[in-house]
């Protein structure tokens, strides 16, 4: 009621300043004084109702908006599975555990808001005991150098990706007569919004010290998967090791799971809308475009400034060396720190009577790796010195 209250309040002073100049002819003063203000409040009232029954349509028909049904955005949970199968233990260091939370990273499709998970299905080869069920959570992906046994996870030119930040944590109800040794598919329900484009990791976090209570998981070497367009599960598989602190690898071993939910789109929540997350800018796929200029005009009689702009911050570009230069020499040269703009100093040779100046295609990139396009050719007339007046 307080909306209706206040919508009544708004109505009537718009309809006030409407209704003033009529009520300042001659008949509308002669008429008896609370006949205006009696219309005005019948006027507020009636349009204050409409207002607030439009208030009530748009949130009947938010609560009517159906909600969108989950489908598999990825699955390889019937691949044909190996015979290895992995104890699900905690993460207490124990040196006579190899490995526990066992991980699977994974590439969302390109739907232009991204995705809502509503669950994730996973294959087990033998179930934990009950209080022992594994939590699944979804974490973002990012990079490791880290040297792990076997060797170094990856460096720079080839890294090597391992569960970062938490995203989503999904559960499952576990029940006593679980307790078997059985190939059975479990859900876990929860919920996460993931961007497109993105890499993540599913990781299945045990709660036992002793596999056998903690359950097992057996693996699939299968790299084939199904699901929504452009979603990919990795084809390698992860597992932590607790005594050591570290992440390994297999390309073998990957644990088998489904993940559901839907592409997200523009979500409605009584009669206010929720905007859709900025959209991503688009991939950058343009190289950098150097240009030569100079600020004087003319020919010129000895050495001149020339200036290489690029449209955005580059690397790997050395004026002394990455510009042509025919019919000239490079004297000097001075560069900014973000590789945007150089200013390079030019000789004439002896008896050219024209210097170009230009970069090759190539000659830089810019942050994500494009390589630069040709600049324009640069073209600088040289006069001929001026002949020396004859010694008397």
């Amino acid at each position: 009621m307080h909306e209706f209250y206040k919508s009544l309040a708004v109505v009537a002073l718009r309809l006030k300043a409407l209704i003033a100049p009529i009520s300042q002819s001659r008949k509308m003063r002669a008429v008896a004084p609370g006949f205006g203000a009696a219309l005005l409040l019948g006027l507020a009232w009636t349009a204050a109702l409409g207002m607030q029954q439009a208030d009530i349509s748009y949130a009947q028909q938010a609560t009517d908006t159906p909600t969108p049904t989950s489908t598999v955005l990825v699955s390889n949970i019937d691949n044909d599975l190996g015979s290895l199968t992995q104890g699900l233990y905690s993460s207490t260091p124990k040196r006579n555990r190899c490995c526990s939370n066992p991980a699977q990273r994974f590439t969302t499709g390109d739907a232009t808001h991204g995705y809502d998970v509503t669950s994730v299905k996973i294959r087990f080869a033998g179930l934990p005991k009950s209080g022992k069920a594994p939590t699944v959570k979804i974490k973002t992906s990012k990079t490791s150098d880290q040297t792990t046994l076997g060797g170094a996870i990856g460096t720079t030119p080839n890294p090597r990706y391992i569960p970062g930040t938490d995203v989503a944590t999904l559960t499952t109800t576990w029940a006593t007569s679980m307790d078997q040794f059985s190939n059975t598919v479990v859900e876990f329900t929860g919920t996460a919004s993931l961007q497109r484009h993105t890499s993540y990791f599913l990781v299945i976090e045990g709660k036992s010290l002793n596999g056998d209570d903690g359950g097992y998981i057996r693996y699939t070497s299968d790299n084939t998967e199904t699901g929504a367009t452009s979603w990919s599960i990795e084809n390698t598989g992860h597992w932590f090791v607790p005594y050591w602190e570290v992440w390994i690898h297999h390309e073998s071993r990957k644990p088998p799971i489904q993940i559901l939910g839907y592409p997200r789109d523009e979500a409605i929540t009584g009669n206010q809308r929720i905007a859709d997350p900025p959209d991503e800018a688009p991939d950058d796929t343009t190289g950098p475009t150097p240009t030569l200029s100079r600020t004087a005009e003319g020919a010129v009689t000895g050495e001149f400034a020339v200036t290489v702009s690029f449209d955005e911050p580059t690397t790997g570009f050395s004026p002394a060396t990455d510009l042509d230069v025919t019919g000239g020499s490079i004297l000097r040269t001075v560069s900014l720190s973000d590789g945007t703009t150089h200013q390079v100093w030019i000789e004439p040779d002896a008896g050219v009577s024209e210097v170009t100046v230009s970069v090759a295609a190539g000659a830089a990139e810019d942050a994500v790796g494009n390589l630069s396009e040709a600049s324009n050719t640069l073209r600088v007339d040289v006069a001929a010195p001026p002949t020396p007046e004859p010694t008397p």
